[in-house]
């Protein structure tokens, strides 16, 4: 059974890696990163949002080779410098295509996202060496714990077909589609509180 424990500020390189090598050829990333550019574009993407979003708020998990990453109910804003910041840091790695491919995918995705209280399961990663290992089992298992002790419901987007059944394995169902205007589809998931 892999260690799982949340990550700290020093962690944020980990937690950067795995999600970068886990989603490198993701159906949904790699639609919006189509270039060469793939692995230097998301190391930039993942090395941001580890740094800046994933680990300050506290509901990373991370064992070796993977991490979940959830966002707690009613999380702080993010200011408005730290998406300019986030937007010129990716300019800086993507084309203009690229660019508006990640506007698209971020307003489904926001338009598709529930309105009550809930957890919310951003990510989670492994790393392609260590997959069928059972550790995206065991970060959901555990990271699981506290959204249970919470008594709160859990809501992700499925970007590849292949993890639906992990998560309905873990309480989530299906709920419908998210579509992305002149892109992939994906699968959007809710847990009723236990």
């Amino acid at each position: 059974m892999p260690d799982v424990r949340i990550a700290e500020a020093e962690d944020h390189p980990a937690v950067a890696r795995a999600l970068a090598l886990g989603f490198h050829d993701d159906p949904v990333l790699s639609w919006a990163f189509p270039s060469g550019r793939r692995a230097e574009q998301l190391a930039t993407f993942f090395g941001f949002l580890s740094r800046e979003a994933l680990v300050p708020i506290g509901a990373t998990y991370l064992t070796d080779g993977g991490c979940a990453a959830w966002t707690p109910p009613y999380p702080d804003e993010w200011p408005p410098e730290r998406g300019q910041a986030f937007g010129a840091l990716m300019s800086g790695v993507c084309d203009d295509d690229e660019m508006a491919r990640l506007g698209r995918l971020s307003a489904a995705m926001e338009a598709a996202h529930p309105p009550q209280p809930h957890w919310y399961l951003g990510l989670v990663a492994v790393e392609p060496a260590m997959q069928n290992r059972g550790i995206g089992s065991a970060l959901m298992r555990a990271s699981l714990v506290a959204v249970d002790e919470a008594h709160l419901a859990a809501y992700l987007e499925s970007t590849n077909p292949r993890n639906v059944t992990l998560y309905e394995r873990h309480g989530f169902e299906a709920t419908g589609s998210i579509d992305v205007d002149d892109g992939p589809s994906l699968t959007a998931m809710w847990r009723e509180p236990r």
